[in-house]
């Protein structure tokens, strides 16, 4: 029987390799015995990462008192600390750490001195980005967008040339049409009724998700409507639909052939939702399809009585990418949900016409969007939007890079009760 690794190194990648296997507590137990044997910035990464939730003040007391020994590692601590004080000072007021609870609920509201002293390591670094991201932290945004914007006529292809906020840039693209030059849909059936739909787009791939999400929402919350979208289906799409617990009425249908790949997944489903409400003129939900519906949605959907578009906003985030949530958005019909729409719309298909797409275009484009067309917000909280599995979440969201891990048979403790409402819903699914 081999004995434990008890050097740094070693326990440090044991630690990376649970943490990634989503065992939690192992990987806590191994960053901190790296920790114990030889301080380094994985370790304290790690063991933050990991202990968070169970020991807050100790995690921040170890990055108090960690130091960086190059301007290099000084500005990674201190954008590591910054956005631990943020959430710190988050918990002791009791509000929610990772979902905002207004549009202005964002960035760092409370780690001034943090704030500051990661702008100081910035500069002292002399890296331009990690200046133009402090500034940004602060809320100025434009420097930021002319570094991206340097990036990008340099060829380099990262969501971080990506970044754009200001008007002149949006208003070039704001009246084209987005969908121009993108593959054919063929549209097979509409879902009955005029209210709220729940709006589903997937790759081939993703259908082993979306039948079981299709599923919990006919039975969590009957009589709302859905509709799905296949990219690149390799058999039938029509067989997507086939033996849901509820009538096909419920649902509509649509696909296209694109030979497209995660990227073009992720930020075209956007571009198809938008031409979507354009033509059935019905508020719609635009969804991922890996979530659950644990709860019924009715009064998450209110909330599009009273705000324009509805998504969760996230504090305490560097990457601007990171700022706005994808996994739900609710889309009214109002002239500014629309508006806002086609601009996100428009920001995904011009970075598509030059081949620029990247992973998180599509939050990236809503930011973006957001400070040109100002829509209302209405920001869902942890309960709607629910990564934690809450008995009364709404929406049980599944983002984990783990997600396929179940139905390869590999346990995954800290998810189980997605796995097995998940099950239960599938189940339900008579072929």
């Amino acid at each position: 029987m081999s004995s434990p690794p008890n050097d740094a190194a070693a326990l440090l990648a044991q630690g990376q390799a649970a943490e990634a296997a989503g065992d939690t507590a192992t990987a806590r137990a191994a960053y901190l015995g790296s920790l114990t044997a030889e301080p380094s910035f994985g370790a304290i990464f790690g063991y933050v990462k990991t202990a968070w939730s169970n020991d807050p003040d100790g995690c921040l007391d170890l990055l108090r008192k960690a130091s960086g020994h190059t301007p290099e590692t000084r500005a990674m601590l201190g954008a590591f600390r910054l956005q631990y004080e943020e959430l710190g000072h988050r918990r002791r007021r009791g509000l929610m750490e990772y979902h905002s609870h207004s549009i202005d609920d964002v960035l760092f509201r409370f780690a001034i001195t943090e704030l500051e002293a990661y702008g100081a390591a910035a500069t002292e670094l002399g890296s331009a980005e990690q200046v133009a991201v402090a500034a940004y932290c602060a809320g100025d945004g434009s420097r930021l967008e002319r570094h991206a914007l340097q990036l990008y006529q340099s060829g380099n292809r990262s969501i971080w040339s990506l970044i754009r906020f200001s008007a002149d840039h949006f208003g070039q693209i704001a009246n084209n049409d987005p969908a121009v030059g993108l593959p054919s849909v063929t549209t097979d059936r509409v879902a009955e009724g005029d209210g709220p739909v729940v709006w589903l787009s997937c790759s081939e791939d993703y259908l082993v998700f979306a039948r079981p999400m299709l599923a919990s929402l006919q039975l969590a919350a009957p009589g709302v409507s859905a509709h799905l979208h296949v990219m690149d289906p390799r058999g039938d799409p029509k067989m997507a639909l086939n033996a849901l617990p509820q009538p096909d009425a419920s649902v509509g249908l649509s696909w296209e052939h694109a030979n497209g790949n995660r990227n073009y997944y992720h930020a075209i489903r956007f571009i198809r939702l938008w031409k979507w409400m354009t033509t059935q003129r019905r508020p719609a939900w635009l969804m991922d399809v890996d979530a659950l519906i644990n709860f019924q949605p009715g009064e998450m959907f209110k909330r599009l009585e009273r705000a324009d578009v509805a998504f969760r906003a996230r504090p305490a985030r560097i990457e601007p990418w990171n700022q706005f949530n994808a996994s739900v958005v609710g889309f009214s019909m109002s002239e500014r949900s629309l508006d806002y729409l086609k601009l996100v719309a428009n920001t995904i298909a011009r970075f598509h016409k030059f081949g620029r797409l990247a992973w998180g275009i599509d939050q990236l484009a809503m930011l973006g969007a957001y400070h040109v067309i100002k829509p209302t917000v209405g920001c869902l909280n942890d309960r709607e939007v629910d990564y934690s599995y809450r008995s009364d979440g709404v929406v049980w969201c599944n983002s984990s890079a783990r997600k396929f891990q179940h139905l390869k048979g590999k346990p995954d403790p800290e998810r189980q009760a997605y796995v097995d409402l998940f099950n239960r819903y599938a189940a339900q699914i008579k072929s």
